[in-house]
């Protein structure tokens, strides 16, 4: 994505009219679908969410599509690592084999990764979400600074000098 398709996104995002909370609270919300360890449930999740709390859907999918193909190995990759610090393995970990398994022989293999990947995920969906409502909250107040100070300077005199 692109610096000024970003910057579109982001003055779209805040040009809604929502209220500042809802608002802060819609792309915080999405933020922690994005980290959510339900992969590939994320549109569906954003779409209940909106729906549930009468969020703005552009700010909920702006925050829900942090993760994206660019993001998914750091965001989940992270997750797991910080997973693993906080519950440790009792036993070392299996490496994961690709060679010839079945579906059910691989869901069989992440199993011991399982709690370590749910909680890192989730502990980080956590603290992304809250980091994105006060990221929010302080563009909003600037944007919205920067609004009324463009409103209420003099614009040139119609009759000129």
């Amino acid at each position: 994505m692109s610096r000024s398709t970003l910057r579109q996104r982001i003055r779209a995002l805040l040009t809604l009219g929502e209220s500042p909370r809802k608002l802060k609270m819609a792309f915080a919300t999405g933020v922690f679908i994005a980290f959510c360890p339900l992969v590939g449930l994320h549109t569906l999740l954003a779409v209940a969410v909106t729906w549930l709390f009468r969020f703005n859907p552009v700010a909920v999918m702006v925050g829900a599509f942090i993760n994206n193909p660019w993001t998914f190995v750091p965001i989940y990759g992270g997750g797991l690592w910080l997973g693993l610090l906080l519950w440790p393995p009792t036993t070392e970990l299996p490496r994961i084999s690709f060679v010839g398994i079945s579906f059910v022989d691989f869901l069989t293999q992440l199993r011991p990764y399982l709690i370590p990947f749910v909680l890192g995920t989730t502990l980080a969906g956590l603290v992304a979400s809250l980091l994105a409502y006060w990221v929010m909250h302080m563009l909003i107040l600037g944007y919205r600074r920067a609004a009324r100070a463009k409103a209420t300077e003099p614009g040139p005199d119609p009759q000129g000098p």
